[in-house]
């Protein structure tokens, strides 16, 4: 293993040493234990094809300030001799994390899979919302826990579907709104076993009213398009920052429209909730040079802006980019005849 390891190593160095601009994605995470680490990925193209690599997951021995977070990432661009190579760092909305770019003077992107998450997770503090997840937290817990519950839930998942495998119970992740999403979708999946089930069981926790139920169903309604969202900015075989833009306005309209097909109040409530997060915390991103420029340099989806002056500003920006290069271009031509006719006169 350690001559393998050495082996891919070098073949990483020697394809990077041929890559003029790369960038990084940073996530600092825990494991069960509490110790932390931090996990560093390179992105880069070769020959036309989007590549990939952990270049570290080291332990994080020190206080997690901006400042020794740094100083290991700076480390590791030493060692891999990708100094002045990179061109932006995603990480999470962590204050550190920003900082640390900001002392790597190095262009922070904030990870829009992350971003997404908090707005859809702000909505989950709705007292009414909140309600009804806890509800699901405690249907899910007892079927966990209790053989006997399992037992009889699966005996009757069994006795309706006898050529299919029972499906299980999905429990919630605080860290995570897609495990809830996948909580309740579950739940409502098998809602009629449920209610049987719970009914028949006295250490079951209630099930969920007519009432709850639909407005579950409303929640997985309004979820889902995040996680569809989620999974297309979540792709590692393609560039995802062009997608960014397109997609916000793909979830801020699909909100109006699923809000005036909703029923209930709370539904209409959740669903007004995260149309407001969305314009919160995610309308910014029309703005921001990295995501206006991608999405404008797109052939397919440039004309994906939500406002007008956005996509104009993103033209400028490419033209006075665009404008740079040729100059610069020029100016190396100049020296370059410069160069050969004084060479030509010595001759």
């Amino acid at each position: 293993m350690p001559q393998q390891y050495q082996n891919a190593k070098l073949k990483l160095a020697i394809a990077l040493d041929n890559v003029k601009h790369a960038a990084l994605t940073a996530d600092l995470w825990f494991n069960q234990n509490m110790d932390s680490f931090i996990t560093v990925t390179i992105h880069f193209f070769l020959k036309s094809d989007l590549k990939s690599y952990v270049l570290t997951t080291s332990d994080v021995p020190t206080a997690h300030t901006a400042e020794n977070l740094a100083e290991i990432v700076s480390n590791l661009l030493t060692e891999w001799k990708v100094t002045g190579k990179i061109t932006t760092i995603v990480t999470d909305n962590a204050t550190n994390m920003i900082r640390m770019c900001e002392l790597l003077n190095i262009r922070h992107m904030p990870c829009f899979a992350h971003t997404l998450n908090l707005t859809v997770d702000d909505s989950f503090e709705l007292p009414e919302i909140w309600e009804i997840i806890n509800k699901c937290k405690a249907i899910v817990k007892f079927f966990k826990k209790s053989s006997v519950g399992w037992r009889v839930l699966k005996a009757e998942q069994k006795e309706r579907n006898p050529n299919t495998t029972p499906l299980k119970l999905i429990q919630e992740v605080s860290t995570r709104w897609n495990s809830k999403f996948y909580m309740v979708s579950r739940i409502l999946q098998l809602s009629n076993v449920l209610a049987l089930v719970c009914r028949k069981l006295i250490q079951a926790p209630d099930y969920l009213t007519a009432c709850e139920e639909k407005v579950g169903k409303e929640i997985i309604k309004i979820l889902e398009i995040f996680e569809q969202a989620t999974k297309l900015v979540s792709a590692d075989t393609y560039p995802t920052s062009s997608l960014i833009i397109p997609v916000i306005c793909g979830l801020y309209e699909n909100l109006t429209t699923i809000e005036n097909t909703l029923e209930t109040d709370i539904g209409k409530m959740f669903c007004s909730s995260v149309r407001r997060n969305t314009s919160n915390r995610l309308l910014v991103y029309e703005t921001r040079t990295v995501t206006q420029i991608s999405t404008y340099l797109h052939p397919v989806l440039r004309s994906g802006f939500r406002r007008s002056e956005n996509m104009l500003s993103a033209k400028e920006i490419v033209r006075k980019e665009l404008s740079h290069l040729i100059n610069d271009s020029e100016t190396k031509l100049r020296l370059q005849n410069k160069q050969s006719k004084d060479q030509w006169r010595q001759t």
